[in-house]
């Protein structure tokens, strides 16, 4: 499924990030977090699947990010937080405060 995820866009894309929730694999857990999100409005129906398999909250506590993470993380948070959006809401992610404390303090 993940080279699906890589290689679509819109509600491929939606489906097949969804099947990717609890992937193990580093790969697939940095690409969820650097590009799964590509900004479009439909980042927000998988973005709590990026954000829990992906371990946001981990991933901005590492001591150095480079500038395709933040990007992507930036993206991630930005679909967290669209409330007038369809999928699930930042208060959803249990690691919120951590990531959002993380980000702050960078």
């Amino acid at each position: 499924m993940f080279p699906l995820a890589r290689a679509t866009k819109g509600w491929a894309r939606v489906s097949a990030v969804e099947h990717l929730d609890g992937a193990r694999h580093p790969h697939i857990r940095e690409w969820l977090i650097r590009d799964a999100c590509t900004g479009d409005v439909l980042d927000s129906y998988f973005c709590l699947v990026a954000a829990r398999t992906g371990d946001l909250a981990g991933v901005l506590a590492r001591e150095r990010l480079d500038e395709p993470i933040l990007k992507g993380a930036t993206r991630l948070i930005h679909a967290l937080t669209d409330m007038d959006g369809p999928g699930a809401s930042l208060d959803a992610y249990e690691d919120a405060a951590p990531a959002l404390r993380t980000t702050c303090a960078t």
